[in-house]
């Protein structure tokens, strides 16, 4: 947020839903009595104001002006008292006194001991505008049948074009949302989107026995509100649960409390449910005869390895006729060649996905991929 010099940021009395954080720049902190200004505080880079009210849920008790053409970090409610949340409990409940003390005046942070705590929020509040507005973007990755040639779905990319930083790393973007009050919000905005693109394509192309796998947070395993949010989202975009797969790493669901009767609502509900990267997050198989998923997604490390590793193979086919006698089905990442997908077909694996069939389209583009298929 950029405010030009003599700008009023808040004034006493108004409302208090945001705190900032000075990244560049001067402001004032200042009062009026009975028509004479006083300052209270001149703050620069680094130091926090407007917390208190935000905090307390109270009017402002002071009003903030820039002096100079000032550069500000956003912080809303919810951001702050997650970092209270996070924070060691005696440090936050220190903090908290001293934000809601009437008496204290005002206290600022001086500047941050570590420049990437304040990248840090000011990634997390870019993130927050592209998410409330649309500002992301969905690819898909299509899903091929290893034996028949032909398509069954594709597995949903979630991508974030920042306006001045370019291209956001996604494993990056993902844990800064998984760090914060955001990643349910971005689940849902991918779930949504994937919903919407998928009834504008069966509009567009032959598709429909077409579905899509969306990738979710450990944070969604085992909160009971998963399930409701995401069935609702579905009906809402004229679709039906059968219509979606929902795909969770091997390490989250495992370590996640709950985790079989997820599985088992999710199933309930309609929804297939896809173990990723599966075979590089957990050194036991037990938890298999516990969590009754139905598709195993083999990570990319194993069909990088299979043309060089002589052990690879029996490893790959081990796994499929597991899955076999388990009932489900298997996909494997990472495609690049046909005598690669030859050869994972040979040894039982029935779908696959990677650049031997196409990078992640966009859903124009996915809709001209299909239309180009035999």
């Amino acid at each position: 947020m950029h405010v030009a010099a003599g700008a009023l940021i808040f004034k006493e009395g108004q409302h208090g839903d945001q705190a900032y954080l000075i990244e560049r720049g001067a402001v004032e902190i200042w009062t009026d009595r009975t028509g004479e200004r006083i300052c209270l505080a001149r703050l620069g880079p680094g130091d926090l104001f407007g917390e208190r009210a935000v905090l307390g849920d109270a009017i402002r008790s002071a009003s903030a002006t820039a002096l100079e053409a000032t550069r500000l970090t956003l912080i809303n409610s919810d951001h702050l008292r997650q970092r209270l949340r996070d924070a060691d409990p005696i440090i936050g409940l220190i903090v908290k006194q001293l934000l809601q003390n009437p008496e204290r005046g005002v206290v600022t942070f001086g500047p941050p001991s570590d420049p990437l705590a304040v990248e840090k929020m000011r990634l997390e509040s870019a993130l927050e505008a592209a998410l409330k507005g649309d500002l992301l973007h969905l690819y898909y990755q299509p899903i091929v049948d290893l034996n028949g040639g032909g398509v069954i779905g594709a597995e949903a990319l979630v991508r974030w074009e920042h306006p001045t930083r370019g291209w956001i790393n996604p494993q990056a973007m993902v844990l800064l949302a998984e760090e914060t009050s955001l990643i349910r919000s971005l689940d849902r905005w991918v779930v949504t989107r994937a919903c919407q693109d998928l009834f504008a394509l069966r509009a567009m192309v032959d598709a429909a026995a077409f579905r899509v796998n969306v990738n979710l947070s450990a944070q969604e395993v085992g909160w009971e509100g998963f399930i409701d949010d995401v069935s609702t989202i579905v009906m809402k975009e004229g679709l039906s649960p059968h219509d979606l797969k929902l795909e969770i790493t091997e390490s989250a669901l495992v370590q996640a409390v709950g985790a079989a009767a997820w599985v088992r609502r999710c199933q309930a509900a309609g929804f297939d449910v896809v173990i990723d990267d599966f075979g590089t997050g957990y050194s036991s198989l037990a938890y298999l005869m516990d969590l009754s998923v139905d598709i195993l997604k083999i990570d990319q490390a194993f069909v990088r390895s299979l043309m060089e590793v002589p052990r690879a193979a029996p490893v790959i086919r081990a796994i499929t006729q597991m899955a076999a006698a388990l009932e489900m089905d298997v996909v494997v990442e990472g495609i690049e060649d046909t005598q690669t997908a030859k050869r994972l077909a040979d040894l039982g694996c029935h779908y696959g996905q990677g650049y031997l069939y196409a990078r992640p389209l966009s859903r124009e583009h996915l809709a001209d991929w299909l239309r180009s298929m035999p």
